[in-house]
C-alpha cells in the first residue's frame, strides 16, 4: 500500500520477484480509477517510463504483473500500439516513454508517473530531470519508482530527498508466488554474495558503482600454493585479427578441486598465459604449450570470432590435443555476474596472479576532431604508486576516437509519395542493440540527429540535418537541386562528441 502523508516520490526497492511490478501497476490503477468504472480518479495523465519502450510495454503494460493483467474487465484500459498509450474507460490516459530517449519527455505534462528500474537507466539523471519538469498537472503530482537497488547517482540523490519515501521488499518475502526451482537456484548461487544482497534482498550497496569485484575480495582470494586439482582446463579467447594493435588473446589456465558436493568445489586460476599482438599460429602455440605445461585435460576456445577455423589452427599445432568449443550468447556483464558470485562465496582463488580490477571508473572520453590522430605521450601504472615508480610504462599513442563514432544507418528506403520523395532508414546503436523485439534500438547519443546529403555526379547539391529517421524531399526542391537527373541520397548519424559517422547511400532514378 502507498504510504500516507505528504510525499512527492515513493521508491520501492526490491529483489527479483519481490512484487515490485505488481505494486507499481496497482498504484497506477489507484491513481486513475474512481469508485465506478467511468468515474475519474486522482490522476488522468500518467507517464509510464521504462529503460526502453519494449521493456515498458512488455513489463509495465503486458507483463504478468502489469497493468492489463491487474485490471478487471470493466476497468481494463485499451492499448493503442501506434500512440503507445493505455486509455481507460473513464478517459484517463497513460503514455509510454523510453528513458533512453529523454528528449521525448520534453513538453508533455502529467499528474502521475510510474518509473520502472530507474537504477538501470543509462541516461538516468537526464531522463529523470526531464520527467520532473513534466510533473506539473493537478494539485499533488506524484511518482512511483520500482527498481532493483543499484548504487548509482540518480538513485542515491533521489533517496536523500526529504520528499521521498521508501519501501523495501525481498525475494524471500514473495516466495509463495515464485517457483521452487527458481528459489533453489538463486539461493544456491547467490546467497551471501554482493549480487544476492542487491538482487534478492533489495539492499542498496555502497560498493563502487558497477563493480562486480572489489580489491578486498580479490586480495582475499589469493593463495600461495595450488592444491592437487581433479581437473585442469585451458581457456582461449582468440582475437579477430593478429597484428599490432589487435586485442590480446586471452589464455587462462584453471584448475578445479571436486571434494564433496558441488557447492564445496573450488577453482584456482593457475596461470595467465595471455599473448599480445599474436598471429593465429602464435596464440595457438601459446595455448597448446600451456595445455601441456599443466597437464590439462581439455583446451576450451570461444568461437564467436573464427568459428571452425579456431580448431583448425589449434590442430595445426597439435592434432591430438583435447579440444572443445563454446559460443558466447550473452553480454559480458551477464556472463561475469555468476562468476563474481563464486568469488564472493570464496570458491575461486588466484595463485600468485596479477589482477587488473575494472571498477566502473574507466569511461570513454570525448576526443575533439583536432585531437584525433595526434601523437600524445602517456605514462601508466598502478594508481597507488608515484608515476616515477619502475612499474610505470611509457608509450606514445595517437587515437582516432572510433569508440565515439556512431554506426552508419541501415535499410534506407525511398518511396515516391505523389510528387514528393519519402526517405526513411533504421538507426543502429552501440548499446543494447542485439534484441529484435522492439520498434527501435536505444538511441545511444545525447540527441537524435542525422546528416542527409543529396549528391549529383559526385557533387553535394543539398545537405540538411534532421532529428528523426525520416525525411521528405519535396518536388520543388528536388527539381531545383537535380535538374531531373539521377541522384544519390546519403545518410549519416551525428554524434555530439564525434560528429557525423559513416554514410550509407542509395541511388535514386529521376
Amino acid at each position: 500500500m502507498p504510504p500516507e502523508g505528504h510525499w512527492r516520490t515513493w521508491v520501492i526497492l526490491g529483489g527479483r520477484g519481490a512484487g515490485k511490478t505488481r505494486a507499481g501497476a496497482e498504484w497506477v490503477r489507484a491513481q486513475v480509477e474512481g469508485s465506478g468504472p467511468l468515474d475519474v480518479g486522482p490522476a488522468t495523465r500518467v507517464a509510464l517510463v521504462g529503460e526502453t519502450i519494449e521493456q515498458a510495454r512488455e513489463v509495465m503494460v503486458f507483463g504478468e504483473s502489469g497493468i492489463l493483467a491487474c485490471s478487471p474487465d470493466d476497468r481494463r484500459p485499451v492499448w493503442s500500439t501506434t500512440r503507445r498509450q493505455l486509455c481507460w474507460p473513464n478517459g484517463a490516459v497513460a503514455q509510454l516513454f523510453s528513458a533512453s530517449d529523454p528528449e521525448r519527455l520534453r513538453g508533455p505534462q502529467f499528474d502521475a508517473a510510474w518509473v520502472d528500474e530507474l537504477a538501470k537507466w543509462k541516461k538516468g539523471q537526464e531522463a529523470w530531470d526531464m520527467l520532473q519538469f513534466g510533473m506539473r498537472l493537478g494539485d499533488d503530482p506524484r511518482v512511483c519508482v520500482t527498481t532493483t537497488p543499484r548504487n548509482v547517482g540518480v538513485l542515491r540523490s533521489l533517496l536523500a530527498r526529504s520528499s521521498t519515501v521508501t519501501a523495501h521488499g525481498t525475494t524471500e518475502a514473495n516466495a509463495a508466488h515464485l517457483a521452487d526451482a527458481f528459489l533453489d537456484e538463486v539461493r544456491t548461487r547467490y546467497a551471501g554474495t554482493r549480487l544476492g544482497r542487491q538482487e534478492l534482498d533489495g539492499v542498496l550497496l555502497a560498493d563502487a558503482e558497477g563493480a562486480l569485484w572489489t580489491s578486498k575480495g580479490l586480495e582475499a582470494s589469493h593463495v600461495e600454493v595450488v592444491p592437487q586439482c581433479d581437473r585442469v582446463l585451458v581457456s582461449v579467447d582468440p582475437p579477430v585479427t593478429g597484428h599490432m594493435g589487435s586485442d590480446d588473446c586471452g589464455i587462462i589456465v584453471v584448475g578445479v578441486t571436486m571434494d564433496g558436493p558441488p557447492q564445496d568445489w573450488r577453482a584456482y586460476v593457475i596461470e595467465d598465459a595471455t599473448v599480445a599482438a599474436a598471429s593465429p599460429l602464435e596464440w595457438a602455440e601459446a595455448a597448446v604449450a600451456a595445455y601441456h605445461r599443466h597437464g590439462a585435460e581439455c583446451l576450451v576456445a570461444e568461437v564467436n570470432q573464427g568459428g571452425s577455423l579456431v580448431e583448425a589452427v589449434v590442430r595445426q599445432v597439435d592434432p591430438l590435443v583435447s579440444y572443445t568449443s563454446v559460443r558466447a550468447s550473452k553480454g559480458k556483464v551477464a556472463r561475469a555476474e555468476p562468476v563474481a558470485a563464486l568469488y564472493e562465496q570464496g570458491r575461486v582463488h588466484h595463485v600468485g596472479s596479477r589482477v587488473v580490477l575494472l571498477d566502473g571508473v574507466p569511461e570513454q572520453i570525448g576526443l575533439a576532431a583536432s585531437a584525433r590522430d595526434v601523437a600524445r605521450h602517456f605514462r601508466y601504472g598502478p594508481a597507488l604508486r608515484p608515476n616515477d615508480d619502475p612499474s610505470y610504462q611509457y608509450e606514445v599513442q595517437a587515437f582516432q576516437g572510433i569508440g565515439l563514432r556512431p554506426y552508419a544507418p541501415c535499410h534506407i528506403n525511398v518511396v515516391q509519395d505523389g510528387g514528393d520523395t519519402a526517405v526513411s532508414w533504421i538507426r543502429r546503436t552501440r548499446i543494447d542493440g542485439n534484441a529484435w523485439v522492439g520498434l527501435d534500438v536505444p538511441l545511444g547519443e545525447a540527441s537524435e540527429q542525422y546528416l542527409v546529403r543529396v549528391i549529383v555526379e559526385g557533387a553535394i547539391v543539398r545537405e540538411t540535418v534532421v532529428t528523426s529517421t525520416t525525411w521528405t524531399y519535396f518536388t520543388g526542391l528536388r527539381s531545383a537541386d537535380t535538374g531531373g537527373a539521377n541522384y544519390q541520397l546519403a545518410v549519416a548519424q551525428v554524434s555530439e562528441k564525434f560528429g557525423p559517422g559513416p554514410f550509407r547511400s542509395v541511388d535514386v532514378a529521376a
